[in-house]
């Protein structure tokens, strides 16, 4: 029969088509039985059509009806590399409901692998993502987020924070009872990587005409305030200020004549030099509609590593 059939196989080659569910490459001849391999989707997607389809050491029977039928071969496909084994008494029986013709089965691989990246694409759009940027022995750390809205729109979140290495903290922190923000080094350090970052890779939101929500937070340690610290009264006199303290919102004054007198009000002042830096100094703020809150945090433990501030933008539907 082998010899009688020739290279039947190669020359009466019509079609394929693809079982997705089993993993099933169907390869139909004109007039002989379709043969089935099992040939993996990813395999399956580079077979570029039956002129890519290549037959070696075929063995050929006729059926009780005088027909030829494949009873082995292997099948070679160059664009893969990849050649695979025929069996009729092992390899799955054809039925062809199960099946659908390769180029659409391929179409439907390559829908579903594009949504697959967009989805991939989208959601890492979505997931925070951070870095750190050395200032001497301060790195901040900036940490952007867009967060999805139920209109479709998008928020884009900018957060700064820093910390300061082990050892400098007490000389680069805010000393006991110091609020200027440009008189620490690690603030000074976050105010200039604040500038430089809306000067230059978020720019496209901070420009004018654009609205801004800045949060600012203040924090001190618990070193015990005996007696008022003095206000020098740079940011001016500070009345009826709603700032969340532990979750709630209260107001807080603060003037030249009362001086500071608890750490809540020392971590207000220390948020509000930040602010006035930023709307002194980053020039795309001065021409954008920009609405401000503030919230304090005192720890329980004393040191100068709890006396710090840092800041979050939100610039809404920047998609």
């Amino acid at each position: 029969s082998t010899q009688m059939a020739g290279n039947r196989a190669q020359s009466t080659l019509s079609d394929l088509s693809y079982n997705t569910k089993a993993q099933l490459l169907g390869i139909g001849f004109g007039d002989m039985p379709t043969i089935t391999l099992r040939v993996p989707g990813e395999e399956a997607q580079g077979i570029k059509g039956t002129g890519d389809v290549q037959f070696a050491n075929t063995v050929y029977n006729l059926n009780p009806g005088d027909k030829f039928e494949v009873l082995y071969t292997d099948v070679i496909i160059p664009s893969t590399g990849k050649k695979y084994t025929y069996v009729s008494t092992r390899d799955a029986q054809f039925v062809e409901s199960d099946y659908q013709p390769l180029a659409t089965v391929q179409q439907e691989m390559l829908n579903s692998q594009r949504l697959a990246a967009a989805a991939a694409t989208a959601a890492a759009q979505e997931a925070p993502q951070s870095k750190d940027i050395q200032v001497g022995n301060t790195t901040v750390t900036v940490t952007t987020e867009k967060l999805p809205k139920a209109d479709g729109k998008k928020d884009f979140k900018v957060s700064y924070v820093y910390t300061v290495k082990d050892g400098f903290s007490a000389a680069d922190d805010f000393e006991a009872g110091k609020y200027d923000a440009d008189k620490s080094k690690a603030s000074a350090a976050l105010l200039r990587v604040i500038n430089e970052s809306l000067a230059g890779e978020y720019a496209q939101y901070a420009k004018a005409g654009a609205v801004a929500t800045i949060k600012y937070e203040g924090s001190a340690d618990a070193t015990p305030i005996n007696s008022p610290i003095s206000y020098n009264g740079r940011y001016g006199d500070i009345k009826n200020q709603t700032v969340t303290v532990n979750g709630k919102a209260q107001t807080m004054t603060i003037t030249r004549a009362t001086g500071i007198t608890s750490n809540e009000q020392l971590s207000l002042v220390r948020a509000i030099s930040v602010r006035n830096y930023i709307m002194k100094n980053v020039k795309a703020l001065k021409d954008m509609k920009v609405n401000d809150s503030f919230s304090v945090k005192v720890s329980p433990n004393e040191g100068s590593e709890y006396r710090r501030v840092c800041v979050e933008f939100l610039f809404p539907d920047a998609n």
